[in-house]
């Protein structure tokens, strides 16, 4: 058997959700010309490989980063959990680049109800006299 080099066969071949980026594979083809004993097989002619190991790799694929979306209700700050200043916790989704990968601060984080539009109404403020008078029949003369 005599075979001849391996010749790449069209381009690379993206193996992810975008093909034009990150990793693939390279089909390759050879000449071979059959021995009296020794006779060409499929393997011989015909193979798929990295596309790095070809030569023809694709260029890397970036990180990509969604839109953030509220979760949950806004949790509030103070005393009362219906109302006043509160939290937001937001998440998004995020798909790996080939080197980039995503983070927990790029998925996840918390922001004010406010600004994420979900603000708590303001809570109402009681006035609660300092002191009572127990006696109705007094009366406070002020000068």
């Amino acid at each position: 058997m005599l075979a001849k080099e391996w010749r790449n066969e069209g381009p690379c071949n993206g193996m992810g959700d975008d093909t034009t980026c990150g990793e693939g594979e390279q089909v390759q083809s050879r000449q071979c010309t059959d021995g009296t004993v020794d006779k060409c097989t499929d393997e011989d002619i015909r193979r798929t490989i990295p596309c790095n190991a070809a030569g023809t790799a694709l260029p890397s694929c970036p990180k990509v980063l969604g839109g953030w979306q509220n979760e949950g209700p806004c949790n509030a700050i103070g005393d009362d959990p219906t109302c006043g200043q509160g939290n937001q916790v937001q998440n998004r989704p995020c798909t790996d680049g080939t080197v980039e990968k995503c983070t927990n601060v790029e998925k996840q984080r918390t922001i004010s109800c406010e600004i994420a539009g979900t603000a708590l109404p303001d809570c109402r403020k009681f006035y609660v006299p300092l002191f009572l008078n127990e006696n109705k029949n007094t009366s406070v003369n002020v000068s």
